[in-house]
């Protein structure tokens, strides 16, 4: 069964396809199942400030062209709602890469 989570302890810059496949090649080499994080898992890193977390960025997620970002004192999903930035796949936004063990 699934027992705890790992993230990358650094975030990485690139384009949706760049971020996908940087995460995917990390499959090989550790012979787990790493993936761009869920919402619930960048909450987690928003709420701790864990893994070189900026605040002042976007973030790719796994959850289709959604990203994350904090706001004041709350992360939020950024899918081009409310006046928020529209992310676009060819755009550079940093990511990081989740595993669960």
């Amino acid at each position: 069964g699934t027992h705890g989570r790992i993230l990358s302890r650094t975030s990485r810059t690139g384009t949706q396809a760049q971020a996908i496949e940087y995460c995917d090649s990390l499959n090989a080499s550790t012979g787990l199942a790493w993936g761009l994080p869920t919402w619930d898992q960048m909450v987690t890193v928003c709420n701790n400030n864990i893994s070189g977390f900026s605040s002042t960025s976007t973030y790719w997620t796994g959850t289709g062209n959604k990203g994350y970002k904090k706001y004041d004192n709350y992360c939020l999903l950024v899918d081009g709602a409310a006046n928020q930035v529209t992310l676009k796949p060819e755009d550079n936004y940093p990511y990081f890469c989740a595993t669960s063990f």
